[in-house]
């Protein structure tokens, strides 16, 4: 896909990042003719006012270089600002806009084209042809005919209007089944299951297409339980991560009490047999491991908990929340994955990977496969850039 036109540009932005942004600075990465990452950053709202103070521009575009800067061969960046002001002679965040051009110009990266969109229209900030674009703007809605609107919705995307936090309200049969099975398993009412056999299960899902999963676990809740369950066991939920991404393969899990086969010399052995799969999921789940990221499983593991959350609450609905929250983070939508750690509980409760992602996502860190072209998640057709 080409973005070569102001229209396909700006349409493309909410694809690309799964919503339509409000108060942000989106930033679309070019390194020669390739768009290699799409970035966002919150920006104070400005009610009334036309720019933000001095402090407020210099906190927005310090928290922009973070993102940009690990990012290789950065050479041009398109810019779109989205506001609450509608386009006019006085240019909202004209001023953000101009320090950030020099900034970026300082580190040989380019200000190739900005926009405004606020109050259902969209301008230049400085147009490039001559009476393109009217002082009020241009219609948003006009925006739906862009080709790289067409395409990216031909593809199945349909971005947010906002950011999700969790909620759904589908319901699950059998649900009350399923929620006793679930808490027998926390109350070591039923025979505690092996992380192998865990995984074995959740490998199962993955290996089949979501919807064909999503009908075996509403079909069975002995089995339902079982999954959901295995949600409160906070490690082995990270070890779902790790299998989910390739990280992990089934056959490096080692046997454990409860195992067939099982043979252990002693218990301290179990623990050092578990020690290279507990630092191989750390380096994963922190976003240290230099590793290609499966994105098609880990694309039908989000499609799967998506699926399975009516069946969950209290602490496994917040456990599945944080690995949710935890693959926003992983493709580079930091937003997304503030929106669910929020609603997850994760933090009260001590969970690590919601204090880690929360960590992250504050100090504007993210995996460093991001970095990479080549590794990183992308939605949709891959873009170019005129």
């Amino acid at each position: 896909m080409s973005l070569r036109e102001s229209r396909d540009v700006l349409a493309a932005a909410p694809h690309l990042l799964g919503f339509t942004p409000q108060n942000s600075l989106v930033l679309l990465l070019v390194s020669g003719a390739a768009l290699v990452a799409t970035l966002r950053v919150d920006v104070p709202e400005l009610a009334a006012r036309h720019d933000l103070t001095g402090d407020e521009v210099s906190t927005v575009i310090a928290r922009a270089q973070r993102y940009v800067e690990p990012v290789a061969d950065v050479d041009r960046i398109f810019v779109i600002a989205y506001g609450a002001p509608a386009p006019g002679e006085r240019m909202a965040y004209a001023e953000l806009i101009e320090d950030l051009s020099v900034t970026l110009a300082l580190d040989s990266v380019e200000v190739a084209e900005a926009w405004y969109v606020g109050a259902g229209r969209w301008r230049h900030y400085v147009c490039p042809k001559r009476d393109c674009c009217p002082v009020t703007g241009r219609p948003v809605a006009e925006l739906a005919t862009a080709e790289a609107n067409v395409e990216f919705t031909v593809r199945g995307s349909a971005p947010a209007n906002g950011l999700w936090d969790g909620s759904t309200h589908t319901d699950w049969p059998d649900r009350s089944r399923v929620r006793c099975i679930a808490d027998e398993f926390a109350r070591g009412q039923r025979s505690r299951l092996t992380i192998k056999t865990l995984l074995r299960r959740w490998n199962g899902l993955l290996e089949t297409q979501s919807t064909e999963a999503l009908d075996e676990l509403r079909r069975d809740p002995e089995f339902t339980g079982s999954i959901v369950g295995s949600l409160r066991r906070l490690q082995a939920r990270n070890f779902i991560l790790a299998l989910g991404g390739d990280a992990l393969a089934l056959e490096q899990v080692p046997l454990e009490r409860g195992d067939l086969g099982y043979r252990p010399a002693s218990d301290e052995s179990v623990a050092i047999d578990h020690e290279p799969m507990v630092s191989r999921t750390l380096s994963f789940v922190t976003g240290t491991l230099h590793c290609q990221p499966n994105w098609p499983r880990l694309d039908r593991l989000w499609e799967v908990a998506f699926g399975l959350l009516p069946a969950t609450e209290g602490e496994d609905r917040s456990a599945l929340l944080v690995l949710m929250a935890w693959m926003e983070w992983a493709r580079g939508r930091s937003s997304a994955a503030a929106a669910l750690l929020a609603s997850s509980g994760g933090r009260d409760i001590g969970d690590q990977l919601a204090e880690m992602v929360h960590t992250k996502v504050r100090d504007g860190v993210l995996a460093n496969w991001t970095h990479d072209p080549g590794r990183a998640w992308r939605v949709g057709p891959a873009s170019e850039a005129a």
